[in-house]
């Protein structure tokens, strides 16, 4: 199933999709992991055991909140762009 994603993939490889799929990791990497890492060994450290579970769940979940709010409105707003340059090409069936 991975191969035939690829598969459809390969019309849209273009510049800007090699960047995104490289630059992605290394922003990960770089600039996200340490400090959450760093949050999260400061929760295991001074959260009592008890009530670690919890806080790490209740943790994630609002990241994961945070996150999605923070990028959908720019993915549907190229989506939008998207399909409005389809239509002035003409090739809205596309």
């Amino acid at each position: 199933m991975g191969l035939w994603g690829a598969v459809l993939l390969l019309p849209l490889v273009d510049v800007g999709l090699a960047v995104w799929f490289l630059a992605g990791p290394v922003v990960h990497d770089a600039l996200l992991a340490p400090p959450f890492g760093g949050v999260g060994l400061a929760v295991a450290r001074w959260v009592p055991a008890p009530r670690r579970t919890p806080v790490v769940v209740g943790g994630v979940l609002s990241g994961v909140l945070v996150a999605v709010a923070a990028v959908w409105p720019g993915v549907a707003a190229a989506g939008w762009w998207a399909g409005r340059r389809r239509r002035a090409r003409g090739r809205a069936g596309e």
